[in-house]
């Protein structure tokens, strides 16, 4: 059995734009503080005071609410505030390269296979998965 990996050309792109956060969430409105802390943006969680914060060890390419504990990315804000796919074909083309183009950065657009779609949404979802894991055992270390 052959091992499946992300384009190569694909992940240069996702990893040129992820340092965009702060940028993106400026350009939808959102006031952060010099500290990195804003409103949540989480659509269900209603922050009436600065409760998500960019998480520092993720360079800026994470941000996280003490409130009700979601953590996103740049990709998860661009589908927060403008409804663009998680996942899937979509995810590339409608949420990657559009960042990218919004951005001025150059890349080559190329057509991910359907092995490479599922690669990515199951390397997402584990990446997900892990973030949830890590806030657990930071909230309660007692507990791991």
């Amino acid at each position: 059995m052959s091992r499946v990996h992300v384009n190569p050309a694909i992940a240069e792109v996702v990893e040129r734009v992820k340092p965009l956060l702060t940028q993106y969430l400026v350009d939808h409105g959102v006031a952060v503080t010099e500290r990195g802390r804003f409103r949540c943006i989480n659509p269900e969680h209603p922050d009436q005071t600065p409760s998500m914060h960019l998480v520092p060890k993720s360079n800026g390419t994470k941000v996280k609410c003490f409130g009700c504990g979601a953590s996103y990315d740049v990709f998860d804000a661009h589908w927060i505030f403008e409804k663009r796919p998680k996942m899937g074909p979509g995810w590339v083309y409608q949420n990657v390269y559009d960042l990218a183009r919004r951005y001025g950065i150059e890349f080559k657009e190329v057509e991910p296979t359907e092995q490479e779609l599922l690669l990515m949404s199951l390397m997402r979802l584990y990446q997900d998965a892990a973030d949830t894991l890590d806030d657990l055992i930071h909230e309660k270390p007692e507990e791991y």
